[in-house]
């Protein structure tokens, strides 16, 4: 999708949305030369601004901690990356529910996902 609207508008898309099956999907594209990443959230959980924003910020962490995309995804740094989204989605989660006022019981989030935090 991200080339052919490239292709066709010739500029590069930073968000779009489409149904997939009965739900409404938002992906956010992370760019640089050739190098893609994808981050999508259902339009349910999230809105198209806080995907972009998600997505922005993981294409930022991740140009400063790997130096680009492509050494980012390089599979000696698989275990890194998951460490590293733990924290980005979890950090991301945790500011979601602030702006919105929803109370999250960080005991319970950490009992569930107790993996993930050692």
């Amino acid at each position: 999708l991200s080339h052919a609207i490239t292709d066709i508008t010739s500029s590069f898309p930073k968000s779009s949305s489409i149904i997939l099956g009965n739900e409404l999907i938002h992906i956010g594209y992370g760019r640089e030369g050739d190098d893609l990443f994808l981050f999508a959230l259902p339009g349910n959980k999230a809105s198209a601004a806080d995907v972009f924003q998600i997505t922005s910020n993981t294409t930022r962490v991740l140009r400063l901690k790997y130096k680009n995309l492509k050494e980012a995804f390089n599979p000696k740094n698989h275990e890194q990356l998951n460490d590293l989204f733990s924290k980005l989605f979890f950090s991301s989660l945790v500011t979601a529910c602030h702006a919105t006022s929803e109370i999250v019981d960080m005991n319970a989030v950490r009992t569930e996902h107790s993996h993930e935090f050692e």
